[in-house]
């Protein structure tokens, strides 16, 4: 079964055993963010090191504290999200793997290894990724849409990149895109998500704008079943429906109007 890691935003945390969640998301990425969204229909956190520490402070729940880019402060800043408490590090916009050898080695088996895959860098050394001690691999989206040009932020899913990575990671837990409650999702809707994620294995995903969307209207609580409700009959499929629902998923990103990038980049 897919598990569900949730950003920890808007009082969530706190309610973490409650509604079942597998993770709670940290994110502290800002290093060159602001400048390669910029434009973009994105979202960036406003999480600090102190939002970290006081999250930990009240819940048991697994916390994945997504950090820098791996650059000359990342010894200061990995050491300082280990003291405040996260048990896991997610390390984005990875190109080489030297960064995830120092990140690993930073580490130091304190905690867990994460990579953010959402470069064209990264997808050329996915098998390099492979065979390092790492905990899982996101496939970014976001990031790759912007880098690649693709069409749609969703590309990645009907291209073939997701299979292709999923392939590579073997064993890795792997994950990709974000839920909200099966029967909404725009512009692409979340049953297709849901039906990929299952096809492709995954291990675990995201759940962000817009399941906070969702739960804004319905309880927290029936919009979290409901996913989990949705994810086990996708786990329960035929190879024939799976196979028909691979094409419909695909077809349905395919048919999505292009999301020009902004001009100014």
């Amino acid at each position: 079964m897919t598990e569900l890691f949730a950003f920890a935003c808007d009082g969530l945390h706190r309610r973490s055993a409650e509604l079942g969640f597998d993770a709670l998301i940290v994110d502290l990425e800002r290093e060159g963010k602001h400048h390669r969204q910029s434009g973009f229909d994105t979202q960036i956190s406003a999480h600090t090191i102190d939002d970290l520490g006081a999250i930990r402070s009240t819940t048991d729940t697994h916390i994945i504290c997504r950090i820098d880019s791996m650059s000359a402060g990342s010894s200061r800043q990995i050491n300082d999200v280990i003291f405040a408490g996260a048990d896991e590090i997610l390390v984005p916009m990875v190109r080489h793997p030297r960064e995830v050898e120092g990140a690993l080695e930073l580490a130091d088996g304190r905690v867990g290894v994460g990579v953010m895959i959402e470069t064209v860098d990264a997808l050329r050394i996915v098998e390099n990724l492979a065979e390092l001690p790492i905990s899982r691999a996101y496939l970014g989206l976001n990031d790759l849409w912007i880098e690649r040009r693709t069409p749609n932020r969703f590309t990645a899913l009907s291209d073939g990149t997701a299979d292709k990575v999923s392939s590579a990671l073997g064993g890795i837990p792997f994950g990709v895109a974000g839920l909200t409650h099966p029967l909404l999702g725009s512009p692409l809707p979340c049953r297709h998500l849901v039906n990929e994620l299952s096809r492709l294995g995954c291990g675990f995903t995201f759940l962000r704008r817009a399941f906070l969307a969702a739960i804004a209207h319905l309880p927290a609580g029936e919009v979290v079943a409901d996913i989990r409700a949705a994810l086990t009959v996708a786990d329960s499929r035929s190879p024939f429906q799976v196979d028909t629902d691979r094409r419909g998923a695909h077809k349905a990103i395919d048919s999505l109007p292009v999301e020009d990038a902004p001009e100014s980049r």
